[in-house]
């Protein structure tokens, strides 16, 4: 009854970022990144899922707003294009390249 997603990452840059799987808004898995990876989501249930990039230029962990004052952007926020469908014993196969 669980679908899967097989992530391939194919990033062109060397800082540090959090990778979100997110369904109905909400922040399913939230994984710390460096560099190209491979990544495997088993056991989703059947939906809707995004994902979302943001590049951690403090290596926090999290995303920051900036500061105006200081003349600091917020950090990048990349959204993956598609909308990914989940469906029961199917495998998706991802490969996502992320160019700054």
């Amino acid at each position: 009854d669980y679908g899967i997603i097989l992530l391939q990452m194919d990033v062109n840059f060397e800082a540090p970022y959090v990778l979100q799987l997110i369904k109905n808004k909400k922040i399913i898995k939230e994984l710390p990144l460096i560099g190209n990876q491979q990544l495997n989501f088993p056991n989703l249930n059947p939906g809707e899922y995004e994902l979302h990039l943001i590049v951690d230029e403090n290596d926090n962990k999290k995303w920051d707003t900036g500061n105006y004052l200081k003349k600091q952007p917020p950090e990048t926020v990349i959204h993956y294009q598609k909308v990914i469908k989940i469906r029961p014993n199917w495998d998706n196969e991802i490969l996502w390249k992320i160019r700054l």
